[in-house]
């Protein structure tokens, strides 16, 4: 796998990164729009803009990542940003695959720090590390992402098209 990047902004930068590639994992999105970093312009527009690279390279299979809660409701205007970059994956003609994580979170996100502040301050629901007394600049993390590696599943689509919801196995 080699690792290719482009700027949804950016048609033409996309027509170069996806040139001789087999497979385009799409994951770019936004979730607060802030300036000219809008729902439409990179969720929407971004999407169509990477599924029109893909189309003209001739790529095998398309990866899209959504979220949970896509759907066709303009009145949510972050989860309707995600159906719209849905339906221009699924009109694109392209082999895909769409799957929707429930929640995508990363070492400076937040979510986590959140979640182990908050289980910390509830005393006996479950032990972590305490990074403070330890020393350790890392709060957890490996753990984190090890279990989240080994909680997923790695099977192969047996369709070229699918919509996927991904959780983790319990």
């Amino acid at each position: 796998m080699e690792l290719v990047q482009g700027d949804v902004t950016d048609p033409v930068s996309l027509r170069e990164a996806c040139a001789g590639t087999k497979q385009v994992v799409h994951l770019v999105a936004i979730i607060r729009e802030r300036g000219p970093g809008t729902f439409q312009a990179v969720n929407v527009r971004g999407t169509q803009n990477v599924v029109e690279g893909a189309g003209e390279a001739g790529i095998e299979h398309f990866i899209h990542m959504s979220a949970l809660g896509a759907a066709p409701e303009p009145r949510y205007r972050y989860t309707y940003s995600k159906w719209l970059g849905e339906e221009a994956v699924r009109q694109s003609g392209l082999p895909y695959t769409i799957f929707r994580p429930s929640v995508i979170f990363g070492e400076g996100f937040g979510f986590v720090d959140r979640l182990v502040q908050a289980v910390r301050m509830t005393p006996g629901l479950a032990p972590f590390p305490d990074t403070e007394k330890s020393g350790s600049s890392r709060s957890g993390w490996g753990t984190w992402r090890a279990a989240w590696a080994r909680s997923g599943r790695r099977e192969r689509p047996t369709t070229a098209k699918r919509t996927r919801l991904a959780v983790p196995s319990t």
